[in-house]
């Protein structure tokens, strides 16, 4: 009750000596588990903070179990555990910490995540594709604009014609604004069709 280890298997010494544990003073029974998470909780460990309070949580009783997904690499590999906390019922107050490698179901997952967006990419160019005669249609008309003010604006210079200020200043500020228009087409084209991940949130369509 007092977070002192009582008993381990040899799949947690296993588990501590990949960790860099190199004698069983720090790990084995006898030592205080929640001391040692405590220090490394002090040292700005994150995850050794919540799991002293997820500990002491379920040794108080406030909570039944207590879980916490984490990751711990080793020199050469990414890996993941997954500590289970729950009471031990055949030892009053006591509590049974377990840590479940999960790295395997991790890279699968990373895996399976990978291959769904390289699915979403080749849907969206697919998609491009569909929508080329749209896209050149949205493109035309910003286009055409900036062609015929050109023009006008060629003519009269060419013809040596002032042009007078609010006419120039209105066209200059539609030019400028269908240039924009160009500009966001490509941009959020481009955007479409850049491999990266999908970003998921909420809109209101009727708007």
């Amino acid at each position: 009750r007092e977070g002192t280890i009582l008993s381990v298997n040899e799949s947690w010494l296993k588990f501590a000596r990949e960790n860099d544990a190199t004698s069983l003073d720090h790990i084995g029974p006898g030592v205080n588990y929640l001391e040692v998470c405590r220090k490394s909780s002090d040292m700005g460990n994150t995850t050794a903070r919540s799991a002293v309070d997820g500990i002491r949580s379920v040794l108080k009783g406030s909570r039944k179990v207590f879980s916490l997904e984490y990751r711990c690499d080793s020199p050469t590999e990414k890996r993941w555990f997954h500590l289970s906390v729950f009471p031990f019922e055949g030892h009053k107050g006591g509590i049974i910490v377990a840590h479940t490698d999960n790295t395997a179901r991790k890279l699968a997952e990373e895996k399976a995540r990978k291959r769904r967006e390289e699915l979403i990419h080749m849907g969206r160019i697919s998609m491009l594709g569909e929508l080329s005669a749209s896209i050149a249609h949205e493109l035309n008309q910003p286009l055409s604009v900036i062609k015929t003010a050109s023009r006008f604006f060629l003519k009269k210079i060419r013809k040596k014609e002032k042009i007078e200020n609010d006419i120039l200043f209105t066209m200059s500020e539609e030019i400028d604004s269908y240039v924009d228009r160009a500009t966001k087409i490509i941009d959020h084209m481009r955007e479409f069709g850049r491999k990266s991940e999908t970003d998921l949130e909420k809109v209101d369509i009727n708007e």
